[in-house]
């Protein structure tokens, strides 16, 4: 079976599985897949990733990388210890927290922005109304030019005349 072949004080970053098939047939078994996922776990406790896991015959080689079977792996939780998935979700959670801050300041400022200028808009038009007000202008004109109903120029005509 395969071995970890390389030792951390000797300087090694990375490692490569490798083992042969002398039986010619460079199909892995799910022995060999299961065996290469759990040298991945223990090279990540170790801090020697595994890169690539070869099966060799006489005449050809079977290499994990080239047919994504390492891909899978990578992604494989099978074997990974308890404390490892725990530390990767809760940096997950973090990043998904953080994410949805970020987000959440941008829908705030938006809707910020879109409420200060249709406030602002609308002070706009109350100003028009009570400029053609002070105008005596014929509430119908100020219906077409401000969009407001008779209902609410009368309620502005009304707030005119209380600060008098």
């Amino acid at each position: 079976m395969a071995r970890l072949c390389t030792r951390r004080v000797k300087g090694a970053t990375h490692a490569i599985l490798a083992h042969n098939h002398p039986s010619g047939v460079l199909t892995p078994s799910k022995e060999d897949i299961d065996v290469t996922d759990r040298l991945c776990q223990c090279g990540l406790i170790l801090d020697i990733p595994i890169k690539d896991h070869l099966i060799v015959t006489m005449k050809k080689y079977f290499g994990f990388k080239e047919q994504n079977i390492m891909r899978e792996i990578s992604r494989s939780i099978k074997y990974v210890p308890p404390y490892k998935l725990k530390e990767q979700w809760l940096q997950e959670g973090e990043e998904i927290k953080k994410k949805a801050l970020e987000e959440g300041k941008k829908m705030g400022m938006v809707l910020g922005v879109t409420k200060g200028r249709i406030e602002g808009e609308s002070n706009k038009t109350i100003e028009i109304v009570k400029n053609m007000i002070a105008d005596n202008e014929d509430i119908l004109k100020i219906i077409k030019y401000t969009g407001l109903n008779e209902k609410e120029i009368e309620k502005i005509k009304i707030e005119i005349e209380s600060k008098k």
